[in-house]
């Protein structure tokens, strides 16, 4: 990741996976700018990610989705997530990339917050 990469800001928070399983959903906007893109990356493997591993999206361990202008969020046909740092319940830092199916690659360094939503339960 090169280190003119753009920086996001954000939250992190509990979610569920597609087989109602614990997940960690990111929601991160560019820092400084309201402007598109936005970005979820949702991560249904999260003990690997938290371990140190990065996990590749699109597969069975997360998904992504940008939205770009418009009105619709566009899925990632692949990406990766990856930290740098994370303090359960607190805070997390790392970089991502976001392959949007030829339309654009999106990618940065990203630092989120914990937001305590309303409890998840999953399955």
């Amino acid at each position: 990741m090169s280190s003119e990469a753009p920086y996001y800001a954000g939250t992190f928070e509990a979610s569920c996976s597609p087989v109602d399983a614990q997940a960690i959903l990111f929601d991160l906007h560019r820092l400084g700018d309201p402007e598109p893109p936005q970005v979820n990356i949702d991560v249904w493997r999260f003990e690997s990610l938290i371990a140190g591993g990065d996990i590749e999206l699109g597969k069975r361990d997360g998904y992504g989705a940008a939205f770009i202008g418009g009105t619709e969020w566009i899925p990632a046909a692949k990406g990766v997530i990856g930290l740098d740092n994370y303090v359960e319940g607190e805070i997390a830092s790392g970089w991502f990339w976001l392959e949007l199916d030829g339309i654009a690659r999106i990618e940065g360094r990203f630092e989120a917050t914990w937001s305590e939503a309303e409890p998840v339960m999953c399955g």
